[in-house]
């Protein structure tokens, strides 16, 4: 018998959660969102991806709301790995994204600030 995987922690989702976003942004044109409303336009992909029936189509949805026709293949390992946990327990993640999406978005921030800061 094999023991189920227990759903990912509050803090997991969180994380998973910022790769996402952050996975996304990568294959995202600042010069196609505008600098001026570049995270608006992230918190607002993300609330309506939280809308969708499976994390594939929250994928999507983000994704063209970004306005991204394919993604970028340096930012797939790290979509996919956030995309497996979010899938985990997808309704918790929609959940959380309704209730902390200005947190999240924000946590995204700060993580790829300092992503940048260490190039």
């Amino acid at each position: 018998m094999t023991t189920p995987t227990p759903p990912p922690s509050p803090d997991e989702l969180i994380q998973a959660t910022v790769a996402w976003l952050n996975a996304l942004l990568d294959s995202a044109s600042a010069d196609v969102l505008g600098v001026a409303h570049y995270w608006d336009r992230a918190q607002s992909a993300l609330i309506t991806a939280a809308t969708a029936d499976t994390v594939g189509e929250a994928v999507t949805t983000a994704a063209r709301k970004l306005q991204i026709e394919t993604t970028q293949a340096r930012t797939d390992t790290a979509l996919l790995e956030a995309c497996a946990v979010i899938a985990a327990d997808y309704p918790a993640w929609q959940a959380r994204v309704e209730r902390e999406a200005v947190y999240l978005v924000a946590l995204a921030r700060v993580a790829r600030t300092a992503r940048k800061a260490t190039r």
